[in-house]
């Protein structure tokens, strides 16, 4: 990545690319790719993680997060990734043709694919969902699974792990890990869509932010935070909760947590500390010609702002968890959230 001429030029390296070419061994994983690249039709039902990117450069050792929607059956789509984030040839376990083209009794491999509630703890176990995935362009490090209906029957946010194993030996050659939100909407479990608990969306946060699209940030030119982020931030106060004292008898997780409000002041409070320990690492003053640019030097007011919300947050948490706790200790829930205990 360099400047030219005030513009950012930054070049994505063709193995960070799937069909690229494979410089260490100097062959190539695939046919050239055209000039003429074509807008690709989205397959509806077809989910695939958004890659983050930075003055236009792909982030590609990020955790990825893919967003499904409450009540819609997902395939999930994901790009097989080493530890530099260069996409992972799988040709020698399932060939180089992927499902539509080479013969399953060929492989060597299995694609196994598991997906639990992110914000699992302490006594209270969440179901594990354990289920065969597909290559889809095995060359490219490309895998499928169709999920399991029940996992986006409720929102929520879960961890999904992708495992390719070794059939002659059994054993787990190598493993993926990524985020995942199904977002809160009418459909999917009534239940839960009557009762009004559900996790927070990725629009919910945005919505308070005022990030939710690159017209909303003049001096950025693009959304502040990624949605990998944003899932991340939404998952945390959530385990706060969880790990603040008194501790109660059953843990809170992201699919039925019903104080939303509050939990979103969470959200917002990690997003913008968060952002605040980037622009303290980046922040650098620029006098050149008679002209300064401190762009970066926003740290404290994102701090500011952060720590309040948190600790509005945190405070909140330690009164709740109180409340709940003596009402249980008294045999009296006047709530009706004192489920929760």
């Amino acid at each position: 990545m360099w400047k030219v001429g005030g513009v950012t030029v930054c070049l994505t390296p063709a193995w960070a690319v799937p069909g690229g070419f494979d410089y260490t061994g100097g062959s190539p994983r695939g046919p050239p790719v055209s000039l003429a690249v074509e807008p690709a039709v989205p397959e509806l039902g077809v989910v695939e993680a958004g890659i983050p990117e930075y003055d236009d450069c792909p982030v590609l050792t990020r955790t990825s997060a893919f967003m499904a929607d409450q009540g819609v059956p997902t395939t999930l789509q994901h790009v097989f990734r080493d530890a530099r984030g260069n996409p992972v040839d799988l040709s020698a376990y399932f060939g180089a043709g992927g499902d539509s083209i080479s013969n399953p009794d060929d492989w060597t491999g299995k694609v196994v694919v598991r997906v639990q509630e992110a914000a699992v703890a302490g006594d209270t176990c969440a179901q594990l969902w354990e289920q065969a995935g597909q290559p889809h362009a095995p060359a490219a490090g490309v895998l499928r699974v169709a999920l399991d209906p029940r996992i986006t029957e409720r929102s929520g946010i879960y961890r999904v792990a992708w495992g390719v194993k070794d059939t002659t030996t059994g054993r787990l050659v190598a493993v993926n890990n990524s985020l995942m939100s199904v977002n809160r909407g009418l459909f999917g479990d009534t239940e839960s869509v009557v009762r009004g608990v559900g996790c927070l969306s990725l629009q919910d946060v945005r919505m308070a932010l005022r990030d939710s699209a690159a017209a909303e940030n003049v001096r950025l030119a693009d959304v502040e935070f990624s949605d990998a982020e944003v899932v991340n931030a939404i998952l945390r106060p959530i385990m706060f909760w969880n790990e603040t004292q008194p501790p109660l008898h059953t843990a809170a997780n992201t699919r039925d947590f019903p104080f939303r409000e509050h939990w979103l002041r969470g959200t917002c409070a990690l997003l913008l500390t968060t952002a605040s320990d980037w622009y303290m690492r980046n922040k650098q003053l620029v006098v050149a010609g008679g002209v300064s640019n401190d762009d970066f030097n926003r740290n404290q007011e994102y701090l500011q702002r952060g720590g309040m919300l948190w600790k509005e947050y945190a405070d909140w948490v330690q009164n709740k968890k109180a409340e709940i706790n003596y009402q249980l200790a008294a045999g009296v829930v006047a709530s009706p959230y004192g489920r929760m205990g």
